[in-house]
């Protein structure tokens, strides 16, 4: 009866270390550092993430200069699937008029 207490014990113990590890295990971080950003022409830009980049939201924020002066465009808030890269596109607001000065990312 004791062999059979103790591997009873022992494996219980097993079971619950092997538990516990899985509970404190936290999944990969998201990691937005592989995402870019570029222009197609002088007026569009886009952000783009590549498959699997992690679980968070997206977007492209240009600045245009034209004959409205400097503004800040914004593109849609898109998600990175884990399959293809996904991308976030803008134009200028008075296109063909205008131009594209920067581009950057935002993140949420």
């Amino acid at each position: 009866m004791r062999r059979t207490v103790r591997a009873a014990v022992l494996a219980g113990a097993t079971s619950l270390v092997a538990a516990s590890g899985a509970v404190l295990a936290t999944p990969a971080a998201a990691d937005p550092a592989d995402c870019t950003t570029g222009t197609t022409s002088s007026t569009s830009a886009y952000a783009e993430c590549p498959a699997g980049a992690g679980d968070f939201e997206f977007r492209v924020v240009a600045q245009s200069g034209g004959i409205a002066g400097l503004t800040t465009v914004y593109g849609e808030w898109k998600t990175p699937a884990p399959d293809v890269a996904v991308r976030s596109g803008v134009g200028c607001e008075y296109a063909p008029k205008c131009a594209i000065v920067s581009v950057s990312i935002e993140f949420r």
